[in-house]
Formats: C-alpha cells, sequence, structure tokens
C-alpha cells in the first residue's frame, strides 16, 4: 500500500524495558514479564509471516542513557531495554526469545532439507547400512557437511577430473601433494574427515560421478567406523554397497580399494578389526573394474609400528607418509589410464 511491492521488510527496531528482578504475574511496566510478553508476541510474529525478513531487537543489555529531561523518566537514568543487564545477568525476555528463534532456525533448517532422503539398505549378509549425511546429536543435517559435498559436486563439475580420491580425513589431509603427484590426472580431493562408510555411500548417490565418469577412483573408508564400534562386517559390507554405488553412477571407471591404514599401536584392539575388514574387502576386488592395494606393510616398520614420523598422531599421515601411498599407487594408476585408452 505505500509503494514497496515485493521487497523484503525488516523491523529494524523493537523493544520493551523492563528493570532486572522486578516480576509482575499481571505484566506491569518494568516488569520482566511485561518485557517477555511483548518480544514474545513480535517475535513470533516475526517468525510466523514470510514477508518479513528480519528483526533487529533493541538491545543485547541495559546501558547508561544521555543526560537530560529524558532520562529523568527512565528508572536509574539507564536504557532498560536489553534482555540482559548492564551485569550481563539474563531476564526473563532472554529465554523467551532465544526458545522462538531456536525453534525457527530448527524449522528453516527443516525446510532446507526437505528434499534430501536417507534410505535403509541391506547387504548381500543381511546388515542393514543407512545411507545418510552426516547429521548433529539433535537429529538435523549437518549443514557443514551439506556444504562441503555440495562444494566438491561444483569443483567436479567445473574441472571434470580423471582422477578421483574419495573418503574421509585421512583422503581430505593429501593437500597440495596430490596436484603435485597427479597433476597431469587432474586430481579431485572427496575427502570429508569423520567420514563413515554410510555417509560416503550417501554422497556417492547424491553425487556428480554420472556426469563425470571419470577414469579412476581411489577408495579409501572405515577406519571411523571401527573406532565407533561398528563391527568389521559392518564395514565390509558397507564398503561393497560403496563399489556397488559407484559402478552404478561410474560405470566405466576404473577402482582402486585402499585397505584400511593401520593404527600404530601394537594391542589396540582396532588393529585386529583393521586386518579383520582388510582381509574381506580384499575378496571385493576382481581386478577388472576393482583393484585393491594394502600398503600397511610399507607403513611399518618392522616390529609392525607405524613410527610418528609417518603417522605423528597414530591415524593421519604426515608428508612422507602421503609419499609412501603416491609412490605405492601411481603404477597402478597409470596402468589404469593406459587400459582407458
Amino acid at each position: 500500500n505505500i509503494g514497496f511491492g515485493e521487497k523484503p521488510f525488516i523491523i529494524s527496531e523493537i523493544g520493551a524495558g523492563a528493570i532486572y528482578g522486578s516480576r509482575d504475574q499481571l505484566n506491569g511496566y518494568w516488569s520482566e514479564e511485561y518485557q517477555a510478553e511483548l518480544l514474545r508476541l513480535v517475535c513470533n510474529e516475526v517468525t510466523s509471516n514470510s514477508k518479513i525478513a528480519g528483526v533487529s531487537l533493541w538491545q543485547f543489555c541495559d546501558i547508561r542513557t544521555f543526560q537530560g529531561p529524558r532520562a529523568m523518566t527512565r528508572p536509574r537514568c539507564f536504557n532498560n531495554k536489553g534482555t540482559f543487564d548492564e551485569y550481563r545477568r539474563p531476564k526473563a525476555a532472554y529465554i523467551t526469545v532465544k526458545s522462538i528463534f531456536q525453534a525457527f532456525n530448527t524449522k528453516a533448517q527443516s525446510n532446507e532439507f526437505a528434499k534430501i532422503s536417507t534410505s535403509a539398505l541391506k547387504s548381500d549378509n543381511g546388515i542393514t547400512i543407512i545411507s545418510t549425511p552426516v547429521q548433529r546429536r539433535d537429529g538435523v543435517f549437518d549443514k557443514g557437511y551439506l556444504d562441503s559435498h555440495n562444494s566438491h559436486c561444483k569443483f567436479m563439475l567445473k574441472n571434470n577430473p580423471s582422477l578421483v580420491f574419495i573418503g574421509d580425513s585421512i583422503t581430505a589431509s593429501w593437500g597440495d601433494l596430490l596436484d603435485e603427484k597427479f597433476k597431469k590426472y587432474t586430481p579431485a580431493n572427496l575427502g570429508i574427515g569423520g567420514d563413515w562408510v554410510q555417509n560416503l555411500h550417501w554422497r556417492i548417490v547424491n553425487g556428480v560421478f554420472d556426469q563425470i565418469n571419470p577414469k579412476v577412483i581411489v577408495l579409501l573408508i572405515g577406519t571411523n567406523n571401527l573406532a565407533n564400534g561398528f563391527s568389521p562386517e559392518y564395514v565390509v559390507d558397507g564398503t561393497a554397497l560403496c563399489l556397488k554405488a559407484l559402478l552404478q553412477k561410474s560405470p566405466n571407471s576404473k577402482i582402486v580399494l585402499m585397505g584400511i591404514f593401520q593404527r600404530n599401536k601394537l594391542g589396540d584392539d582396532i588393529r585386529d578389526k583393521v586386518d579383520q575388514v582388510n582381509m574381506k574387502t580384499k575378496l571385493l576386488a576382481n581386478n577388472k573394474n576393482i583393484f585393491y592395494l594394502n600398503i600397511n606393510d610399507k607403513l611399518m616398520d618392522e616390529d609392525g609400528l607405524i613410527t610418528s614420523e609417518i603417522m605423528p598422531d597414530g591415524l593421519h599421515p604426515a608428508e612422507p607418509g602421503y609419499i609412501i601411498w603416491a609412490d605405492a599407487i601411481t603404477p597402478i594408476i597409470e596402468q589404469l589410464f593406459k587400459r582407458s585408452l
């Protein structure tokens, strides 16, 4: 009606004064109840009205106001509209506003992720694998994870890599060395820290491999599952589903399946599980479009340990470890590229 059409509307300032500790069940002026009720009405209107783009509450905390006649009408000569007092003690309005916007953010994220689907898959051995992106503890999909996935997809579409490394933080930590060692193949690094087999499967299914069809894919996954209580059988079957999904999306690709890197502590329960997984995932290779490579013998010394120079934290290789990996896999990659010519 006033000529602004469909432009976003922002409430730039709204507030109500309250004295910290002043309570009144009848919501009298300057009481915490009065302030909380007014802000409740405003914030509910803002979050439920799609034509309102935002609101700025006046203000964070109480402050001493300027001297003058107006100051004399304000209790304590303060601007008392803060949801905290001048000592940063929260008033009742703080809890009210916080709860409204927390609920709003959860709803907004639910709408944003409404198109994201998860799926329950049965492996050939009857194990149920939930293909899903990473979720926070409150069940909401992790936005940072989805942003990383989307960034990877955009990179793939823009650069059309012929060599792709995909996995968890061990893959993600290649850094510049990946380009240095494999530059002629225009490599892409699709590693995301903390990934489990079920997360990786979701990324494959919801990725762009079918639009890129890289000649060679290097897959390393599973160590985070073992460290978080999943059985070796779960990791093996989850890895098999990832391989199946990759070949469905990119049937002409050759896949190098890496054995999980060993931990560097003898007697660690995970070491036994790593060996169990690697013994079984080796059998997934058919030497036609899936090839297996285990470099643990190159990472470990004669006592079966991995030195701190190779793997400082016992999990992630340092540069010498990645050089060992690069030296071991380069002949295989070169041979696979020759096959694809």
